[in-house]
């Protein structure tokens, strides 16, 4: 693996899914109730809005995470759980 592909491995791979899931947690744990437009959001929907993001995170961790390639199977699972919690996320916003 040569240097480009470790920057973009840790920048895409790990780093940016890190900083989506640090933004998610406040609405998880239903500390913020705001839109980042500040619509405000119930309890509910504030806890899918978090589960989304963090799904979304999870995907674009999974895909870019070069670690992965040796593993595919363990990729795919976390792909799964990814796009399970971010319809999750988005069943919770739209139902409330």
């Amino acid at each position: 693996m040569d240097y480009t592909e470790r920057i973009k491995s840790f920048i895409l791979g790990l780093a940016l899914p890190l900083l989506l899931a640090v933004h998610a947690t406040p609405f998880i744990t239903g500390q913020r109730l705001r839109t980042p437009r500040g619509h405000s959001l119930s309890v509910a929907a504030a806890l899918g809005w978090g589960l989304s993001e963090f799904g979304i995170a999870l995907g674009v961790h999974a895909f870019f995470f070069v670690k992965y390639d040796n593993h595919p199977v363990a990729k795919y699972i976390v792909v799964a759980l990814g796009v399970l919690l971010f319809f999750i996320g988005v069943w919770l916003v739209a139902a409330h």
